[in-house]
Parts: structure tokens; C-alpha cells; sequence
């Protein structure tokens, strides 16, 4: 009998060193799900949020000797051979059909040299400097002699992952979403006049113009039921004069009927609801323009979209950066509706709203194209895909940031070493049960 008093004390010990590790893991896991948001982001730069990984770029470049080696990456190199020319001004220095991606040539010995390469007939040259230096022109007696010169480029590098305009375009999913987008692609049609020989920019002005004349007058708090709708539901309700809606409605409507029109749209929002600059939360949107290669901002709450400098269109970022510098530049402009029109005006005259939420501390966060559907599990298998998501949900960008990625990469760590210790205990527990 004391035999067996003795071997149970132990068993309970270990039980409950099992029970109180369990509840730390337990306990660190929540903390990170429910007090540490920007554990479900990943924070990116510039270039990752705004350079598409399908236009070319160089992905490294290295000297070996006097030879320049570079590789490539981009859609256009995604074929059996490629076509290199390299130039130096009009004359061309260097050809070579490949099934790879690296070149490795020579450039010109003296001098500065703009060097451009052009891949596979592509108008997007990339360009690159070559600068001999004194020291590369001239090598101590006897030695071999090895030009040295320094190289620089506009190009992007590759730094880190980049991401395409799939990665960031909105799915809308569900049994609803199909009859929806039948509807929607009949009132583009009809009521918005997007035609197929409309560009981006013109499907964007309409469905923008369409859904401002139908909301005009309606802005304000919206009731509790209109964020549970989908965005087709939202626009008829709100029309019925059922609600009011803001930054959030107008991004949801939007981006729907965009999507159903075929352009790529990204969910923003920018501000903070706690902390030492409290701001509250705006919510807005930036399409994908393929013509351009390059993100748009679109914000129907303040009315202004497609803000451009003289010819660039503009990203949230930019028009950032540039409301920093207190000017009144009339190349600054931006589409603005007023009075049941769209027209162009100076950005400054209409910038009120961006100006108070693009402060030089703001946070703006982006989330990915899943999203919707993995924020909103529809049944038991779908939470559990979420619970192991490997994903960020959304990416963070500030000019100020202060987060890290070992937030995200902890948070999934927690969710597995959780598992494993459930699964663990499940087993010890089942093995003193067959063995009794």
C-alpha cells in the first residue's frame, strides 16, 4: 500500500507541471492573440507594398573581376529562352539568348557609363551606372591589371520577398457572392456605363461617380446590422435610407464592384484607436492600375480619388510624403465629386481628411486578399485552418514603426507548441488508461 502512495506522488507532480506549462502556453497565446494585433502582420517596406514582383528587376548583382554578373527576376523572364541586349547609349555591347537569368559582360573601360539593359524586347529598360574610377584606371608595376569601377542603379534590388497584385487583391467568397456579382455586373453595365474598351482609370472614375451619386447626402454613422452585409446588400440598404455609412461601407461597396470589373483593389486603413497619437481608424482603398503598374489611391469618404504629380500617379505613401512639405502645388491633383460631378482640382484645396490621418506617425496597415474569407470562418474545418493560418493576415508600413516580425513568428509558435502539448497530454493520458 505505501508502495502505491509513493509511485502516485510523483504522477501528480508531473500532472502538475504538465497543467501549469500548458496554462503559461495557454496564457502566452492568448495574450499575443487578443493584446498584441500586430502579431497577425507582417511589417514590409516600401518596395514590397509598391513594386510588383512580376516587373522585372535585379534580383543580385556581383563583380567577378572585371565582369559584371547579373540576375534577373519578372514575369517576362518566365519562358524556355530569353533575350538580353545590353547597351551603352545607342550601341549595343552585349547580346545573349538564355533559358537562364544571368548575364555576365564587361562594360565600357573609361569613364561614367549608363549602361541599360533590355530583356525579351521590354520597354521597361533597367539602367544601371558604371563609374571607373583613378584608382581602377592605373595598377601598381607588374601586377595584373584589373579594372575597378562602381556600379549604381535606380533599379530595384530584391531585398526581401515581394509580392504581387494577387497577393493584395480583395476575394469576396460564398454561395452569395456569386448571385451578387451577377447583380453588380449588370448595374455596372447599366447604370455605371462601364463599357470593355474602358481602361482602368476610366472604370474607375465611373464606378466611383456611380456610387457617390447613389450615397450622396447618406454619410454619417452607420447602424450596427450594415457591416454584417455584403457590399451589394450594404449600397441597396443604405440607398433605401435604412443607414448612413462611412469610411468602412464606402471601402466594402467599392472594392466589390471594382473587383467585378476586373481591377485588382486592396483594402487600407490608417490610424490608431489607442496609444499616445489616438486618431481613430480611416478606412480606404488603392486599386491596381495594369496599365501603370502601379497602386492608386482611392478614398470615396473624402471624395477624392486618383491623386496624381504632374504625370505619377500616387499611392497612399506618397501623398503621405508629399503632405509633409507645406506647398500649394498645382501639380498636385487629385479627382474630387461635387455637386453630382467628378472633376480635377489641386489635391490641397480637398486634402482636408488626409491631412489629419497622414500625419508623420501614422500606421497604415494593408491587408492581403484572404483576409475576408479567413477572418470569417463559415464552418468548424475553416476555424481550425484558421487557428494554423502560417500567413500574416495584413502588413504594416510607418515611417516611424516601432514592431517586428518576431511578433508574428511568436504567435505561430504558440499555436503549434499549444497543439503539441494538448496532443501530448491526450497521449499520457490514454496510455495510463490501457495500461490500468
Amino acid at each position: 500500500m505505501n508502495k502505491l502512495i509513493k509511485s502516485a506522488k510523483p504522477g501528480r507532480f508531473y500532472f502538475f507541471k504538465y497543467l501549469l506549462f500548458l496554462g503559461i502556453v495557454f496564457s502566452v497565446n492568448l495574450w499575443l492573440r487578443k493584446s498584441a494585433p500586430v502579431t497577425y502582420a507582417n511589417l514590409l517596406n516600401y518596395n514590397q507594398l509598391y513594386f510588383d514582383r512580376d516587373k522585372i528587376h535585379i534580383k543580385n548583382f556581383h563583380l567577378a573581376g572585371n565582369f559584371l554578373v547579373m540576375d534577373f527576376e519578372g514575369s517576362r523572364l518566365e519562358r524556355v529562352t530569353n533575350n538580353f541586349k545590353v547597351f551603352s547609349g545607342k550601341e549595343l555591347l552585349y547580346e545573349e539568348q538564355t533559358s537562364g537569368k544571368v548575364i555576365k559582360f564587361i562594360p565600357p573601360k573609361a569613364g561614367i557609363n549608363r549602361i541599360g539593359v533590355v530583356i525579351n524586347g521590354s520597354t521597361d529598360t533597367v539602367f544601371i551606372n558604371v563609374d571607373y574610377g583613378m584608382d581602377g584606371l592605373s595598377s601598381p608595376t607588374g601586377s595584373n591589371r584589373i579594372p575597378l569601377y562602381e556600379v549604381t542603379t535606380h533599379a530595384l534590388i530584391e531585398e526581401g520577398p515581394l509580392y504581387g497584385f494577387k497577393d493584395w487583391a480583395i476575394d469576396y467568397w460564398g454561395e452569395d457572392t456569386v448571385q451578387y456579382t451577377k447583380e453588380a455586373k449588370q448595374i455596372l453595365n447599366d447604370s455605371a456605363k462601364i463599357v470593355n474598351a474602358d481602361n482602368s482609370l476610366e472604370r474607375i472614375l465611373k464606378i466611383a461617380r456611380f456610387i457617390l451619386f447613389r450615397t450622396a447626402g447618406k454619410e454619417g454613422m452607420p447602424s450596427e446590422e450594415l457591416s454584417h452585409m455584403h457590399p451589394l446588400q450594404q449600397l441597396n440598404y443604405v440607398e433605401a435610407g435604412k443607414s448612413k455609412l462611412w469610411c468602412g461601407n464606402f471601402s466594402s461597396i467599392f472594392s466589390f464592384f471594382a473587383s467585378t470589373a476586373g481591377l485588382p483593389v486592396r483594402i487600407v486603413s490608417c490610424g490608431l484607436s489607442e496609444g499616445r497619437y489616438a486618431t481613430g481608424i480611416h478606412v480606404f482603398c488603392e486599386v491596381f492600375i495594369k496599365e501603370e503598374q502601379s497602386w492608386v489611391y482611392v478614398d470615396l469618404t473624402s471624395r477624392n480619388l486618383l491623386v496624381r504629380y504632374n504625370r505619377k500617379w500616387l499611392n497612399v505613401i506618397d501623398i503621405q510624403r508629399l503632405l509633409g512639405y507645406p506647398v500649394q502645388d498645382s501639380s498636385f491633383k487629385a479627382w474630387h465629386y461635387e455637386k453630382d460631378s467628378l472633376y480635377e482640382t489641386p489635391f490641397y484645396e480637398v486634402a482636408a481628411l488626409a491631412e489629419y490621418y497622414f500625419h508623420p506617425n501614422a500606421v497604415f496597415t494593408f491587408y492581403y486578399g484572404d483576409f475576408i474569407k479567413i477572418m470569417n470562418p463559415g464552418n468548424l474545418f475553416q476555424r481550425a485552418e484558421k487557428f494554423f493560418y502560417a500567413r500574416p493576415y495584413y502588413a504594416v508600413y510607418s515611417d516611424n514603426s516601432r514592431f517586428a516580425n518576431n511578433d508574428f513568428y511568436l504567435r505561430l509558435f504558440t499555436n503549434y507548441l499549444l497543439v503539441f502539448v494538448l496532443l501530448f497530454g491526450l497521449f499520457k493520458i490514454a496510455k495510463v488508461w490501457f495500461h490500468r
